[in-house]
């Protein structure tokens, strides 16, 4: 069977993309370059924040004190939410050459997801405007503005490569070509409005790294799901996890990190705010978004953090520490239960569908027919559907994280106008979970172009299940906020 082997992970797992909450950036200094421009568009007064990012407070917010006095206060029964008030003013720049049509997208993205409404009431804060957004075409526009942040030239050059934003008071910074899809623009906006509303909210300076970058992941990831195809988004929040379970299983797994430090160290070999992700998702699903905002609450007041903690969750962080570490690793060990696919076939639209599973040398066939095509995978590789067809052998060694799902047509196929000789899809597989990678199509001539949603000439990978779920930290790859 004609595949290719190569798998193109999306950029934040494969690049190891970072979102720091980095202290000691000075504020802008001067004016962005002259090729700039500079947009208002009205939202609503809260912002929200995207995944990947460096981030930090302005150095003017202090704690609140308005509440009820250090270690005399409790958590309220119920935090009331904001209110919205009427559409606030936005400003968007941009560093370099940034096409009018991408400033339009953005502004679009931010108020079709409802990002900011969303943050304001899964954190119960207000957010500040007018919230500064730069746009950076490119690395090296990018690199100017973190240096007119104060970021060094040296340090500058080294997030162009490994973050996809940066947030510093109520200024945020968008490398897009480090945000190459819709999903992953408004992904990175509402992870780096999170930052913002934490910020002008005081509290930046006694949360821990964890949670700070945990929400703003937990918060990224829900507006993304929200505007991602489904089996894309399933995908790409499943690899972003098994890298944690992946050091969890090589006994790498740190601590949850307390303070920027420990995390610009770089002593990790996983992105660490993944692992603040999964357990901000825990913390939520075990007490819900109410908990988290009176502990917000309670560090607005001016009570120790530690305190705050118990306060809000009736457990100390340690605890959540091994909580969560206890279920990486018990995730990382999961077995294979074998996957369910679900295809659509278009009309006029037949061949074959051949698979390839992780770690097998024996291609499986069965039919490809107009209309919807349901079959299973078991644990030992066996295809369950409607009429399997004989099994071929492989000659190229096994490939143990990657299922392929070749599709041959009877009809000649064509795409961007060249003729086809294959094309399909790659599953990756890792720790009991499988997970959309991407779709490949190989020309006539031999080369191959590779695409990053589940839909290839006419037929769509509409989901990939697991049959019987067993690893524990699955359902916490999304956690909506209410």
């Amino acid at each position: 069977m004609a595949y290719q082997r190569k798998r193109v992970l999306p950029w934040a797992v494969a690049g190891g993309m970072l979102a720091l909450a980095v202290a000691g950036w000075a504020s802008w200094a001067g004016i962005l370059p002259a090729t700039g421009g500079v947009w208002p568009w009205p939202l609503i007064s809260v912002a929200t924040h995207g995944v990947k990012s460096v981030s930090q407070p302005p150095a003017s917010v202090t704690p609140q004190t308005t509440g009820p006095a250090a270690g005399n206060a409790t958590a309220p029964p119920s935090v009331p939410a904001p209110p919205i008030s009427a559409p606030a003013l936005w400003r968007v720049h941009t560093v370099g050459r940034v096409p009018a049509a991408t400033v339009t997208k953005v502004q679009s993205l931010a108020s079709s997801s409802d990002m900011a409404e969303v943050v304001a009431r899964a954190l119960h804060l207000p957010v500040p405007v007018p919230v500064q957004i730069y746009l950076a075409q490119t690395a090296a526009d990018y690199q100017t503005a973190l240096q007119a942040q104060g970021v060094p030239a040296a340090q500058a050059q080294r997030f162009s490569r490994d973050t996809g934003g940066f947030t510093q008071g109520t200024e945020i910074v968008v490398p897009l070509y480090q945000n190459p899809t819709d999903a992953d623009l408004a992904n990175t906006l509402a992870h780096e409005l999170t930052h913002v509303t934490l910020n002008a909210a005081g509290v930046t300076s006694t949360l821990p790294s964890w949670l700070n970058e945990g929400l703003a992941v937990t918060l990224g990831m829900d507006i993304q799901a929200r505007i991602a195809n489904p089996v894309v988004y399933d995908g790409y929040a499943k690899q972003m996890a098994e890298t944690v379970l992946t050091a969890a299983a090589h006994g790498k797994l740190l601590p949850l990190a307390t303070d920027e430090g420990q995390v610009l160290a770089g002593n990790a070999s996983y992105d660490v705010e993944l692992q603040d992700w999964l357990a901000v998702s825990w913390l939520v699903h075990q007490y819900g978004w109410q908990a988290m905002a009176g502990y917000l609450q309670q560090l607005r007041a001016g009570m120790p953090s530690d305190q705050a903690f118990q306060t809000a969750f009736g457990r100390s962080p340690a605890d959540v520490n091994q909580q969560i570490s206890r279920a990486l690793q018990e995730g990382a060990h999961t077995l294979d239960t074998g996957v369910q696919l679900e295809l659509q076939v278009a009309p006029g639209i037949t061949g074959q569908l051949h698979i390839l599973s992780h770690g097998s040398q024996q291609w499986q066939s069965v039919p490809l027919q107009p209309g919807r095509l349901l079959l299973s995978v078991d644990a030992a590789g066996h295809v369950h559907g409607p009429a399997e067809g004989p099994a071929v052998a492989d000659p190229n060694p096994p490939d143990t994280q990657t299922m392929y799902l070749d599709l041959s047509f009877d009809q000649p196929q064509t795409y961007q106008g060249e003729p086809v000789s294959h094309a399909g899809f790659a599953l990756d597989y890792q720790h009991g979970m499988y997970a959309f990678v991407n779709g490949w199509v190989t020309y006539a001539d031999g080369h191959s172009s590779y695409v990053q949603v589940p839909q290839l000439l006419g037929v769509s990978l509409q989901s990939v299940t697991e049959p019987m779920p067993q690893n524990p930290i699955e359902h916490l790859l999304h956690t909506p906020a209410p």
